[in-house]
Protein backbone atom coordinates (compact mmCIF):
# COMPACT_ATOMS: atom_id res chain seq x y z
CA UNK A 1 0.00 0.00 0.00
CA UNK A 2 1.42 3.38 -0.93
CA UNK A 3 1.54 6.10 1.92
CA UNK A 4 -0.08 8.97 -0.40
CA UNK A 5 -2.95 6.80 -1.17
CA UNK A 6 -4.93 7.47 2.22
CA UNK A 7 -4.01 11.31 0.95
CA UNK A 8 -5.60 10.89 -2.44
CA UNK A 9 -9.18 9.25 -0.72
CA UNK A 10 -8.79 13.00 1.38
CA UNK A 11 -8.54 15.59 -1.33
CA UNK A 12 -10.95 17.77 -0.99
CA UNK A 13 -12.09 17.12 2.41
CA UNK A 14 -10.51 20.37 3.29
CA UNK A 15 -12.02 22.83 1.18
CA UNK A 16 -15.78 20.83 2.24
CA UNK A 17 -15.10 21.49 5.60
CA UNK A 18 -14.43 25.02 5.18
CA UNK A 19 -16.92 25.52 3.07
CA UNK A 20 -19.41 24.12 5.44
CA UNK A 21 -17.74 26.66 8.30
CA UNK A 22 -18.00 29.94 6.43
CA UNK A 23 -21.81 29.02 5.57
CA UNK A 24 -22.02 28.28 9.50
CA UNK A 25 -20.83 31.65 10.49
CA UNK A 26 -22.30 33.35 7.67
CA UNK A 27 -25.69 32.09 9.02
CA UNK A 28 -24.67 33.19 12.41
CA UNK A 29 -23.55 36.64 11.58
CA UNK A 30 -27.00 36.91 9.52
CA UNK A 31 -28.76 36.38 13.04
CA UNK A 32 -26.58 38.46 14.82
CA UNK A 33 -27.34 41.25 12.38
CA UNK A 34 -31.13 40.87 13.18
CA UNK A 35 -31.12 40.69 16.25
CA UNK A 36 -28.95 43.81 16.55
CA UNK A 37 -30.94 45.94 13.89
CA UNK A 38 -33.94 44.67 16.30
CA UNK A 39 -32.63 45.83 19.28
CA UNK A 40 -31.77 49.72 17.82
CA UNK A 41 -35.18 50.05 16.87
CA UNK A 42 -36.37 49.65 19.58
CA UNK A 43 -34.00 51.29 21.69
CA UNK A 44 -34.44 54.72 19.36
CA UNK A 45 -38.50 54.10 19.62
CA UNK A 46 -38.05 54.15 23.72
CA UNK A 47 -35.99 57.41 23.36
CA UNK A 48 -38.51 58.96 21.53
CA UNK A 49 -41.22 57.55 24.31
CA UNK A 50 -39.05 59.48 27.15
CA UNK A 51 -38.31 62.33 25.13
CA UNK A 52 -42.49 62.72 24.54
CA UNK A 53 -42.43 61.80 28.61
CA UNK A 54 -40.38 64.71 29.47
CA UNK A 55 -42.16 66.66 27.33
CA UNK A 56 -45.90 66.50 28.05
CA UNK A 57 -44.05 66.50 31.99
CA UNK A 58 -42.50 70.05 30.81
CA UNK A 59 -45.97 71.38 30.01
CA UNK A 60 -47.52 70.36 33.68
CA UNK A 61 -44.58 71.94 35.52
CA UNK A 62 -44.64 75.12 33.46
CA UNK A 63 -48.60 75.46 34.30
CA UNK A 64 -47.21 74.50 38.14
CA UNK A 65 -44.96 77.85 38.21
CA UNK A 66 -47.64 80.64 37.78
CA UNK A 67 -47.00 83.23 39.26
CA UNK A 68 -50.41 85.11 39.92
CA UNK A 69 -53.67 84.34 40.97
CA UNK A 70 -54.98 85.88 37.74
CA UNK A 71 -52.06 83.31 35.76
CA UNK A 72 -54.18 80.06 37.54
CA UNK A 73 -57.69 81.62 36.69
CA UNK A 74 -56.72 82.00 32.87
CA UNK A 75 -54.97 78.77 32.36
CA UNK A 76 -56.52 77.41 29.19
CA UNK A 77 -56.39 74.86 26.89
CA UNK A 78 -53.39 74.59 23.86
CA UNK A 79 -51.30 72.69 21.38
CA UNK A 80 -47.60 73.12 20.23
CA UNK A 81 -44.93 70.92 18.27
CA UNK A 82 -41.30 70.32 18.68
CA UNK A 83 -38.49 67.90 16.80
CA UNK A 84 -37.32 64.67 17.96
CA UNK A 85 -35.17 61.80 16.54
CA UNK A 86 -37.20 61.35 13.41
CA UNK A 87 -40.05 62.44 14.18
CA UNK A 88 -42.19 65.13 15.42
CA UNK A 89 -43.81 65.63 18.54
CA UNK A 90 -47.54 67.40 18.93
CA UNK A 91 -48.41 68.56 22.71
CA UNK A 92 -52.05 69.15 23.99
CA UNK A 93 -52.68 70.00 26.84
CA UNK A 94 -56.53 70.74 28.22
CA UNK A 95 -57.28 72.58 31.69
CA UNK A 96 -60.61 71.90 33.40
CA UNK A 97 -61.86 72.31 36.52
CA UNK A 98 -62.65 68.80 38.05
CA UNK A 99 -65.96 68.00 40.06
CA UNK A 100 -64.37 68.05 43.39
CA UNK A 101 -60.34 68.77 43.51
CA UNK A 102 -58.25 64.81 45.47
CA UNK A 103 -58.49 65.56 49.28
CA UNK A 104 -59.50 69.54 48.48
CA UNK A 105 -62.79 69.41 48.45
CA UNK A 106 -63.48 66.56 51.25
CA UNK A 107 -63.14 68.42 54.27
CA UNK A 108 -63.51 66.61 57.43
CA UNK A 109 -67.02 65.69 58.90
CA UNK A 110 -68.91 69.03 59.86
CA UNK A 111 -65.99 71.29 58.38
CA UNK A 112 -67.51 73.79 55.58
CA UNK A 113 -66.72 73.04 51.79
CA UNK A 114 -64.20 75.57 50.33
CA UNK A 115 -64.18 77.03 46.92
CA UNK A 116 -62.43 74.76 44.01
CA UNK A 117 -58.69 75.13 44.30
CA UNK A 118 -57.56 73.16 41.62
CA UNK A 119 -57.37 72.56 38.02
CA UNK A 120 -56.96 68.97 36.65
CA UNK A 121 -54.28 69.42 33.43
CA UNK A 122 -54.19 66.74 30.77
CA UNK A 123 -51.63 66.28 28.64
CA UNK A 124 -51.39 64.43 25.44
CA UNK A 125 -48.32 63.88 23.17
CA UNK A 126 -48.60 62.28 19.88
CA UNK A 127 -46.21 61.06 17.32
CA UNK A 128 -45.72 58.78 14.31
CA UNK A 129 -43.49 55.85 14.79
CA UNK A 130 -40.80 53.96 12.18
CA UNK A 131 -43.85 51.80 11.49
CA UNK A 132 -46.25 55.18 10.81
CA UNK A 133 -48.86 53.87 13.52
CA UNK A 134 -49.22 56.98 15.72
CA UNK A 135 -48.35 56.54 19.82
CA UNK A 136 -49.05 58.48 22.22
CA UNK A 137 -48.45 59.54 26.11
CA UNK A 138 -50.99 61.39 28.25
CA UNK A 139 -50.48 62.59 31.58
CA UNK A 140 -53.28 63.79 34.09
CA UNK A 141 -52.18 66.49 37.27
CA UNK A 142 -54.11 68.17 39.34
CA UNK A 143 -52.38 72.01 39.46
CA UNK A 144 -53.42 73.40 43.10
CA UNK A 145 -53.85 77.05 43.71
CA UNK A 146 -50.89 78.67 45.50
CA UNK A 147 -52.84 81.29 47.87
CA UNK A 148 -52.03 81.11 51.56
CA UNK A 149 -55.01 82.26 53.04
CA UNK A 150 -56.84 79.31 51.27
CA UNK A 151 -54.32 77.28 52.37
CA UNK A 152 -54.53 78.22 56.06
CA UNK A 153 -57.60 77.74 55.92
CA UNK A 154 -57.06 74.53 54.56
CA UNK A 155 -54.76 73.48 57.27
CA UNK A 156 -57.04 74.84 60.24
CA UNK A 157 -59.33 71.91 58.63
CA UNK A 158 -56.99 68.93 60.04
Amino acid sequence: MNKYSSLKRQDGVFLIEVIISALILAVAISAIMQVLTGVLKESAESRIFTHASNYANDKIDELRTYSTQDAFSNFSNGTDTTASTNTTLTRKWEVSEPAACPDINNPPTGATPIPKMCKQVQVTVTWSDTNGDTQTVQLTSYIAQQDAVRAAYLLSLY
